[in-house]
């Protein structure tokens, strides 16, 4: 295996982050939170960041490429600062409240899916419901999705 054969298959194992800057949240239905470009990806894990105290007890009904990712409808939003909310993938219910460490599903800690979604660019969008707020001034959240690129052009911003 040549050198270049080695480094472009070091780069399709490489974890990416698309991120968000902190908002304060308003209702929307729905709202695009990432894009998806350039080919398949893999998403790993989707979290939602307490940049800041969140009292609000907005909820978040997320779907990628149209597919929703709770079966439960909704996570909820509120928290401590630098508190976390996982975003379920796979159309399971995970109902914990943020914390500060939350620990991303695995394959033999959460049965009905494999913790990880394949998306492409057509329809190729992370979108978000939001409901029962809007947060409130100086509350604000930011998104992280992890994820590997199946394709190398891809990329989620």
């Amino acid at each position: 295996m040549g050198l270049i054969s080695l480094v472009k298959q070091i780069s399709q194992q490489q974890l990416f982050v698309a991120r968000t800057a902190p908002v304060t949240q308003v209702n929307a239905a729905p709202a695009t939170i990432f894009t998806i470009t350039g080919g398949l990806v893999q998403v790993v894990a989707l979290f939602i960041y307490k940049d800041t105290v969140v009292a609000t007890a907005m909820t978040a009904v997320v779907e990628i490429n149209g597919v929703p990712m709770d079966a439960a409808g909704a996570v909820t939003i509120v928290g401590a600062a630098g508190s976390i909310s996982v975003i379920p993938l796979g159309n399971v219910a995970i109902t914990t409240p943020g914390l500060l460490a939350e620990t991303v599903p695995t394959v033999l800690a959460d049965t009905g899916h494999f913790g990880q979604v394949i998306a492409g660019p057509v329809n190729g969008l992370v979108t978000c419901t939001f409901a029962a707020g809007p947060l409130v001034a100086p509350e604000t959240i930011s998104w992280r999705c992890v994820y590997r690129k199946i394709d190398p052009e891809a990329l989620i911003a």
